[in-house]
């Protein structure tokens, strides 16, 4: 919650760490991240009746009245953006935040290298900047090769559907080159979401948005509230 730089639950978080067993806190903490990437992602993330609703809260723990990750996630359900509202937030979240859009890009590419997903083995991405890079696949300057107008450019290139996650090495040699340059260093990428988009022919704002529904699909499941 520090890198999303989400501060609005701090009174909770304090309570928590006062009052909740260690079990219990090692259950409700996961839940209050994906609940802050949610609000974050959704609009919701001022102050107001959400930071109200952390402080009635905080008191409560503080009395006794919440005792265990369970009864957290019920109380704090009012709050809670659906799946399908976050979902849809999703499909056209534009990232910023360099370091914020390396987290969800990581916690994508985990997912779908957990086991039991088709892809097979676990791959845990390096989160050092040194070593993995974030990549706009559109480039944020436009050589000639690209034929993608400048408005569109500014529409579509820092979606998360348009970011990746590149080894520092790769990344050196990709810049701005045309896409079919691209998708040959993509290929030769151990990161899941990467190489997939080197089975794409083109690149522009349809294969931008088809990639950004598909990893919104996924984000419901990584940043479930739910306690586990």
């Amino acid at each position: 919650m520090e890198l999303l730089g989400y501060r609005q639950n701090r009174p909770l978080l304090i309570a928590l760490s006062s009052f909740f067993t260690e079990v219990e806190l090692r259950r409700a903490f996961p839940g209050l991240a994906a609940l802050a990437v949610r609000i974050i992602i959704c609009g919701k993330g001022g102050t107001g009746p959400i930071e109200k609703k952390y402080c009635d809260i905080a008191m409560s723990v503080s009395n006794s009245e919440i005792k265990t990750a369970q009864e957290l996630y019920t109380a704090l359900k009012t709050i809670v953006p659906s799946d399908q509202e976050f979902q849809s937030a999703f499909t056209t979240l534009t990232a910023s935040n360099n370091n914020i859009a390396r987290y969800y890009l990581r916690e994508i590419n985990t997912k779908l290298t957990s086991p039991g997903n088709k892809y097979g083995a676990e791959l845990i991405v390096n989160p050092s900047e040194e070593q993995v890079t974030l990549e706009h696949i559109m480039p944020q300057t436009l050589s000639k090769d690209w034929k993608i107008k400048e408005e569109v450019k500014k529409d579509y290139c820092k979606r998360i559907g348009n970011l990746t996650l590149l080894d520092r090495k790769l990344n050196s040699s990709a810049g701005n080159v045309p896409f079919e340059q691209k998708k040959a260093l993509f290929s030769k990428s151990d990161i899941l979401i990467t190489r997939e988009v080197a089975q794409a022919v083109t690149w522009g704002p349809e294969e931008i948005e088809q990639r950004q529904v598909a990893f919104a699909k996924i984000a419901i499941k990584i940043w479930d509230p739910k306690p586990a």
